[in-house]
């Protein structure tokens, strides 16, 4: 009976791996797997040789049971097919992660550079820049700048501090600047917002949302005694003398901050990445509370 192919190519394998073993005893234990398969098969037709090699094990496998009875250090096994480009595909998944790192690397290096002389603040190799003297913002492709003639909004409400003493703005990209109002009245001017209504109520909260527009400049004027909480993406933001608490955070971008000598102002401030100014603090009771977090770009003190 001729052996069929698949288990010839079996017993080749394992031939080879009992390599440590003499001639004559190899012969025989091949001999041994070899009517030991066919038997199986002719005492259940309905096996496969491939599944009863299957049941067997691997070639070096099935080697390594004889080297160990006769004291021979066993062979290692050759790694499944399917580990083998597991390997490779990982370890080519990690060189492309790797090779991309280092293109973001090269690219966005540094994160963060400051030209004090230019007023310039460039971010991410220029995805933000931030430009004083040109009196721009450009975040990628899109800038805001201090003659925009886009859309505007404008609009007043006046503010009880007792039952609202509260304010937050909300912004994405752009240029936000807070000055004090000589009321009570919360106030604001902006290019590049839309017509829907940017106001919102909550209780003991007024909220400026503009979440919405791409690229947005404001002016707001801030009721005195006030609760400022400011929340953006990316771009600049001015504070004009404040008379009220602030509490602000911003992704990437340029804050100035103006003091009113004749207040006082305790100062918390953070930068992950960039410059901050010397302030300093007067932490006294009657004190406006100004905290200020910026993961990158620099808080200036005008």
């Amino acid at each position: 009976m001729n052996t069929p192919a698949k288990l010839e190519s079996y017993l080749v394998k394992l031939d080879k791996s009992l390599g440590p073993i003499a001639i004559s005893e190899r012969a025989d234990i091949v001999t041994e797997i070899r009517s030991h398969v066919l038997e199986a098969q002719r005492q259940d037709e309905t096996q496969t040789i491939e599944s009863i090699l299957a049941s067997l094990g691997e070639p070096e496998q099935v080697a390594n049971r004889y080297l160990l009875e006769r004291g021979l250090k066993p062979q290692k096994a050759p790694k499944h097919p399917i580990v083998k480009w597991l390997i490779i595909g990982f370890l080519g998944t990690l060189s492309i992660c790797v090779f991309f790192v280092l293109i973001i690397i090269w690219k966005f290096t540094p994160i963060i550079k400051v030209d004090e002389e230019k007023g310039r603040v460039i971010i991410l190799g220029g995805l933000i820049d931030v430009n004083e003297k040109a009196g721009h913002v450009k975040v990628g492709s899109i800038s805001v700048n201090d003659d925009s003639e886009d859309e505007q909004i404008s609009g007043s409400v006046d503010i009880d501090i007792k039952k609202a003493p509260k304010i937050e703005v909300l912004f994405a990209n752009g240029k936000m600047g807070f000055e004090n109002s000589h009321n009570n009245q919360l106030v604001w001017k902006c290019h590049g917002a839309n017509s829907e209504n940017v106001m919102e109520n909550e209780k003991g909260l007024t909220r400026l949302n503009f979440k919405k527009v791409a690229n947005v400049k404001c002016a707001v004027d801030i009721p005195k005694g006030i609760y400022l909480i400011v929340d953006g993406g990316n771009g600049k933001i001015d504070f004009e003398e404040p008379s009220y608490h602030v509490d602000l955070k911003l992704a990437n971008g340029k804050i100035g901050f103006s003091e009113d000598t004749s207040l006082k102002y305790v100062y918390g401030l953070r930068v992950t990445n960039g410059v901050v100014d010397d302030f300093k603090s007067n932490p006294s009771s009657d004190a406006y509370k100004i905290d200020m977090k910026i993961v990158n770009g620099k808080i200036d003190k005008y």
